[in-house]
């Protein structure tokens, strides 16, 4: 009789850390991504990898009562990873674009990866003050 094994999400061959989708997915996992994620880029080396994804917000897609359309408002992020044996792992997360912040992070971090990148859409990645403290 064949030995009972737990799988992970991945299942129980979990694919090789590289540049490909269903290693994508397994970063995403990583990252705690939430469910129904897009991949929006990808730039990987094969080592260090730049994902920048997107998911869905707001109203179930299809009502036409809702502004905005569930199948529009959307929120994205940006994580850099390092590949290791068992996956790729996350570095930090940052909407900033360039490189300061995952250098700040990974000094080794490839620049050919990151100069390029520009920042986030706001609309993606929204930042909102602190609560002003109220008069009591």
């Amino acid at each position: 009789m064949p030995a009972l094994r737990l799988c992970g999400e991945l299942g129980c061959h979990p694919p090789a850390t590289g540049c490909t989708s269903a290693s994508y997915d397994q970063a995403l996992i990583a990252a705690d991504a939430p469910a129904h994620t897009y991949r929006d880029a990808e730039h990987c080396d094969g080592k260090w990898l730049v994902l920048d994804f997107s998911w869905r917000t707001g109203p179930v897609c299809g009502d036409t009562t809702a502004t905005p359309s569930g199948c529009t408002s959307r929120l994205g992020d940006r994580w850099f990873f390092r590949a290791k044996p068992a996956g790729w792992a996350p570095i930090t997360s940052s909407a900033t674009g360039g490189c300061a912040a995952v250098r700040r992070a990974e000094p080794a971090f490839p620049t050919a990866l990151c100069a390029g990148l520009a920042p986030l859409s706001p609309s993606l990645h929204p930042s909102y003050p602190p609560a002003s403290p109220t008069s009591g």
